[in-house]
């Protein structure tokens, strides 16, 4: 027992340090109060003070937020003088400040009329001006009138739309205040579960650290469910954590509100000096503010207090300024208990006939209230309901444009895929057509030029042959004629066999088998081919070939390629020259390569024959006739087996063909 009464005791004091606290903290709250109100003369007192610059009409409107709570009609008169002079300044968020500071005095002194008319101007003006966070103030302000008025239905539907504004607009601040007037509202009609549920939400917006009034006034209000739930101990510890944070902020009307909560609570549980001092601290807080409704509250307590310890007269003295609070605030839940007091209170002091009066009174507002109470849970209902419905609608709508929207983007897709589609085509076909100009224009020149150097020999042959019969040649320039005749002739088979090859490709496309064929092997049997072609300019052939050296390429498509890289070797170099051929492995590739000492390829003939294009070939170093078709198909085999050809040449100083394959 001991230990209980010292523990007893330390709460005490505890208690005792938060009764020092008011004179403390109210003088600081009343500084900054004076601040403000000095600074406002200091700016009147200004050789050049403007009463319409910005700086001091901000300052004024801050001035009568700050009279909120200790003096509301204060508050209206700052309002009324902001407004004015904002109005000569064409200044507009002067204006709707002005107007949001009258909205919240018309409530708070009762005078509702003016106060929707205030708090609905400003929430047109906000969203005219786009002051997303003023407008969820305006709204409050008509759910603060709608609630003191008991309208629990507008309030709940106010809040809903200032919630859903909230959100929308990324505010978590205001989200946090729609949350919690909501929870208040469904406390206010006992759907205390539902309540705490909303409490929680809000709690999650909240951070403590940054946010510690918003935690406190959730805790504070959760204490007072637990406190209905009848759970004292949590009831209790909610609230205390509140009232520190209260007291610190001098939120006295807060800071009573959570001290009464304790109060009830510990007189539930029979802990009577602690109780009384929970409803001591709460009336000397709230003697500095304006608050009927949290005043009736803590006279109810304290009263409650009195009537359980027997001290009746006081009970008596203090539920009939609870009641007179209550009425003069519309406060029915005070009004109730006052009742309840006060038939009890004078019923022990054998005041029968006033006992009777107050029971028979507490009977038609207990009546009315539940009426009331299952009234507006009907109205909440129905605006939840109405809430559902037309979310279900706008769902169902933007399921619609939604799929109106799928099925547009869809039809762009399409239509852009066939934009694209056609457009594909028409670059295909158009190169196909080039393709194929190309190919039909190197065909008429192919033809034109081997017309021409096919048909001078058989002339030649013809001539040759009339004058051999006339008699009109001797024996020894017959010879010399057919020597002549023979190299033409060789030149034309080489070019039969060439435009043979070529054809049969044009045809049917080149068939690669992949076949192994020694490199040695084929190019010694070409080098024969060409051996008069070597001896009658003189020209030496140095070969540096590995023996065993093969490539994935067909016999005969490699001796075409040799013998047409030789060919252009020979006819390019000058008498007495050497051609070098020589090889080099990489891994899995094979370089032959065809040097001359001639005297070089132009670039641009060099493009051609990269890019496979046709193109006039000039003589030989000592006259030799050609078309370029040879080093055209020298291209296009070597492409067929994807090898690579690379050309290196200087003027004066010969070419180097360096054919890579696999």
């Amino acid at each position: 027992s001991s230990i209980l009464f010292l523990m007893y005791r330390l709460v005490q004091l505890i208690i005792a340090g938060f009764l020092l606290f008011p004179s403390m903290n109210v003088f600081g709250q009343e500084e900054g109060r004076l601040s403000l109100r000095k600074k406002l003369l200091a700016a009147r007192q200004q050789e050049n003070f403007m009463p319409t610059d910005t700086a001091y009409l901000n300052l004024l409107g801050r001035y009568g937020w700050s009279m909120k709570i200790i003096n509301p009609d204060t508050m209206n008169l700052l309002g009324d003088e902001l407004e004015t002079l904002s109005k000569k300044a064409n200044y507009e968020p002067g204006i709707l400040k002005s107007k949001l500071l009258k909205a919240n005095a018309f409530m708070l002194t009762g005078d509702y009329t003016q106060g929707f008319k205030s708090a609905e101007e400003a929430e047109r003006m906000a969203e005219e001006i786009g002051d997303t966070e003023s407008y969820m103030i305006a709204l409050n302000a008509q759910g603060l009138g709608h609630f003191r008025q008991r309208d629990f239905d507008q309030v709940f539907q106010i809040n809903r739309r200032g919630l859903a504004y909230a959100e929308k607009n990324n505010n978590p601040k205001m989200a946090i205040k729609f949350n919690i007037n909501g929870a208040t509202i469904l406390s206010m009609i006992e759907e205390y579960d539902r309540s705490l549920t909303m409490f929680g939400e809000a709690k999650k917006l909240v951070d403590e650290t940054e946010q510690p009034f918003q935690m406190a006034q959730i805790e504070n209000n959760q204490a007072l469910l637990y406190f209905k739930k009848e759970e004292f101990s949590k009831a209790v510890e909610l609230s205390e954590k509140a009232l520190v944070v209260f007291a610190r902020m001098e939120e006295w009307s807060w800071a009573a509100d959570a001290l009464t909560t304790m109060g009830n609570s510990t007189l539930n549980q029979g802990n009577y000096p602690l109780a009384k001092t929970y409803f001591d601290t709460a009336i000397d807080y709230l003697k500095q503010t304006n608050d009927p409704i949290r005043k009736s509250n803590a006279y109810n307590g304290l009263g409650r207090w009195h009537l359980t310890t027997n001290q009746v007269k006081q009970s008596d003295s203090l539920a009939r300024l609870s009641l007179a609070l209550a009425r003069k605030s519309s406060f029915r839940i005070g009004e109730l208990e006052a009742l309840d007091l006060l038939q009890k209170s004078n019923l022990i002091l054998k005041n029968s006939e006033a006992a009777l009066d107050f029971a028979n009174k507490y009977q038609i507002l207990s009546k009315e209230i539940s009426s009331s109470n299952e009234a507006y849970k009907l109205k909440i209902r129905l605006a939840e309901n109405e809430i559902a419905l037309k979310n279900s609608r706008n769902e169902k709508q933007l399921l619609e444009q939604r799929q109106v929207l799928v099925l547009l983007i869809l039809l762009a897709i399409g239509l852009l895929l066939s934009v694209f589609f056609i457009r594909w085509k028409y670059r295909i076909q158009k190169k196909y057509t080039a393709e194929l100009k190309e190919a039909n224009d190197t065909k008429d020149k192919l033809f034109s030029i081997l017309a021409h150097d096919l048909k001078n020999p058989f002339n030649t042959l013809q001539e040759l042959l009339v004058l051999y019969q006339d008699e009109q040649l001797t024996e020894e320039d017959f010879q010399g004629i057919t020597k002549r005749l023979k190299e033409n002739v060789h030149l034309n088979s080489l070019m039969l066999d060439n435009l043979l090859f070529w054809a049969k490709n044009q045809m049917s496309s080149l068939k690669t088998e992949q076949q192994e064929t020694g490199v040695k092997e084929a190019l010694t049997s070409v080098i024969e081919l060409k051996k008069e072609e070597l001896n009658q300019k003189l020209l030496q052939v140095e070969v540096e070939i590995e023996d065993n050296l093969s490539v994935l390429m067909q016999q005969e498509h490699l001796k075409i390629l040799f013998r047409n890289l030789l060919s252009n070797a020979i006819k390019y170099s000058p008498p007495s020259a050497k051609i070098n051929i020589r090889s080099t492995k990489k891994e899995s590739q094979v370089e032959i390569a065809f040097q001359d000492q001639g005297h070089g390829i132009e670039d641009e003939k060099i493009r051609q024959i990269e890019e496979r294009r046709f193109f006039d070939s000039k003589p030989g170093t000592i006259g030799e006739l050609g078309n370029g078709l040879g080093l055209f198909l020298v291209k296009d085999i070597i492409d067929g087996y994807k090898g690579d050809l690379v050309i290196e040449s200087s003027a004066n100083l010969g070419s180097t063909f360096r054919v890579r394959l696999n």
